[in-house]
């Protein structure tokens, strides 16, 4: 900017300027250009400068918006992780206890792990079944019982917190309900019908979000009460697995045990397994 000023003089007195007026003229002239383009450039830097603030702050704003999600997603996230290493270990726990029976929880755990990760142990597993005198669909059939168990349960959990939810809601909104009410009446003895008017308005409004906070809350138990009834019907049905296959087992090493003697002619010739027909029958009854 000084350079500006400092060729001023020099631009205006060089060979052909002929009078003192118009050289004073046009320095006049050079200096308003020069401040015309000072300011200019001030302007260009302030506006560059709020430009730089306001991308600043955006940022800002978005990072403090991330961090505070951040726990709240990674929780999400160690949740689905969680469940989903688990899941083997939760199906086989049911089949374990509730399938397995006198194999225990850990040879269940070992089925649902087996079932889960695409039967990669298939022959062995028949194997140990066969021993056992169980096949791969009688497992089939439990695999599949636990899990309705599991999904049941489930839903109805989600059920329950989502009933407490619109109760929750519906408390809250009766609570205020009577708060706008008792003020309508205070205001109405002060004299400010209008404020009374008001608040009476809000109590209207009020009431129609409580009805179907009720409404919801009326549905959501319904459909909790409709679950646990399944639930009911499918728990019955693992425990019919879970027999079958207690007493199935059991006959197998009643069997076995008698393998190495030559005593069959005095034993009476062989019959269809009634517990066979039992099994059949659930599988009938789950078509």
């Amino acid at each position: 900017m000084a350079t500006i000023w400092s060729i001023c003089p020099f631009i205006c007195t060089f060979p052909g300027n002929k009078s003192q007026a118009f050289q004073s003229t046009t320095i006049r002239a050079m200096r308003t250009v020069a401040l015309s383009f000072t300011l200019l450039l001030q302007l260009s830097l302030l506006f560059a400068f709020f430009c730089f603030v306001d991308s600043f702050i955006a940022a800002s704003h978005s990072a403090s918006k991330t961090a505070r999600r951040f726990p709240l997603l990674l929780q999400a996230q160690k949740k689905d992780d969680l469940f989903n290493s688990n899941k083997e270990a939760i199906l086989g726990t049911v089949l374990g206890a509730a399938v397995a029976g006198p194999f225990g929880a850990l040879f269940g755990a070992q089925l649902g792990g087996s079932l889960m990760s695409g039967r990669k142990q298939k022959e062995a597993l028949i194997s140990q079944l066969e021993e056992k005198g169980l096949t791969l669909e009688m497992v089939k059939m439990a695999e599949q019982a636990g899990r309705d168990v599991l999904e049941i349960r489930q839903g109805l959990e989600a059920g329950e917190e989502a009933l407490k939810s619109f109760q929750d809601l519906a408390r809250q909104l009766s609570n205020d309900d009577q708060s706008l009410k008792d003020a309508a009446k205070m205001l109405l003895v002060s004299g400010d019908e209008i404020s009374a008017k008001e608040k009476l308005l809000k109590a209207q409004k009020t009431r129609t979000r409580l009805l179907s906070a009720l409404q919801n809350a009326a549905k959501e138990k319904e459909r909790c009460e409709k679950m646990r009834e399944n639930l009911l019907v499918v728990e019955e049905r693992v425990m019919k697995i879970e027999s079958n296959m207690r007493e199935l087992t059991s006959n197998t090493l009643i069997q076995k045990s008698f393998d190495g003697f030559d005593s069959t002619a005095s034993l009476p010739p062989p019959v269809s397994d009634p517990l066979l027909e039992k099994f059949r029958k659930l599988e009938e009854e789950g078509e």
